[in-house]
């Protein structure tokens, strides 16, 4: 996630792009949702699992960063994409202290 934040989509550019070929950007955009969807479901698992605090704050965030993905593609709203970005970057922070060894129960 680190890598594809480099060089993020530009949301605006995205909405131009939705003037000629809307329901392929939709297309796309959903599957992204889908993706991180799948993923936060599978980390929120994990995180039960695993009793890892850190771990379900990740989940939740891939949760609501696929939300926001859906609501992209649904709306063709470019506003949300810089919110889309600050979680999926605060996701990828989550993310590298999730793999961190876990300070709980670690005697």
């Amino acid at each position: 996630m680190t890598a594809d934040l480099e060089s993020p989509p530009d949301f605006a550019r995205l909405s131009e792009v939705a003037l000629t070929a809307q329901s392929d950007l939709h297309a796309i955009l959903s599957d992204v949702g889908r993706s991180r969807a799948h993923v936060g479901r599978y980390l929120l698992d994990a995180a039960d699992y695993f009793d890892d605090e850190r771990i379900d704050q990740l989940g939740d965030g891939y949760v609501n960063a696929a939300q926001l993905w859906f609501d992209v593609a649904a709306n063709n709203d470019a506003g949300l994409g810089e919110q889309l970005l600050s979680l999926e970057r605060e996701c990828a922070v989550w993310m590298q202290r999730a793999a961190e060894p876990p300070t709980r129960y670690a005697f």
